[in-house]
């Protein structure tokens, strides 16, 4: 049982709601700093209690520095993901070979390319595949002696969760 759900769904959920993700969690890391520098609970000497809050204040307080790095990474993840999942396929067309370029939309991050390049790439017929996220376009190198159908690659680049359109077909005696 699939609850129609793609990474591509998922993601695109998340970014439309983005900002108000990053505003929530920087209004909780302002009070948990606040609180953890600021707002002290006064405690009286004699009740031995001073001890056991100092300790509490460190632990709470290296816990909140690691929550508020954890939470700049996430805020900056889309932006630099393709640096540390992929070379967003830089490499895998081949010059010479037969291509197909399709307009890609519905992708919010360099994430989405790398996941979009990985389903292309194992589309019957393409010897290699690259996307662009700044573009919003996908390259796929053809295999000269495999059959190729482009419905093959619109359905694989829905079923990844985004939608598509052939652009152009390019021969390698074409001009670009």
């Amino acid at each position: 049982m699939t609850f129609g759900l793609s990474v591509g769904s998922v993601s695109a959920w998340f970014e439309q709601y983005r900002l108000i993700f990053l505003i929530v969690a920087g209004v909780l890391l302002s009070l948990g700093f606040y609180s953890a520098y600021f707002a002290g609970r006064r405690c009286d000497p004699a009740c031995g209690c001073d001890r056991r809050a100092s300790r509490m204040k460190r632990v709470s307080r290296i816990m909140l520095w690691i929550s508020a790095v954890f939470v700049i990474g996430f805020a900056a993840f889309p932006k630099y993901v393709g640096a540390f999942i992929g070379d967003n396929g830089a490499s895998t067309i081949a010059t010479g070979s037969d291509t197909v370029e399709f307009w890609i939309e519905g992708m919010t991050c360099e994430a989405c390319a790398v996941h979009l390049q990985e389903s292309l790439s194992g589309v019957p017929g393409v010897s290699g595949a690259q996307v662009s996220y700044a573009d919003g376009l996908a390259t796929l190198a053809i295999t000269p002696d495999a059959p190729f159908n482009s419905q093959d690659a619109l359905d694989a680049i829905v079923d990844a969760g985004y939608s598509g359109s052939v652009e152009r077909e390019r021969k390698p005696d074409d001009s670009p």
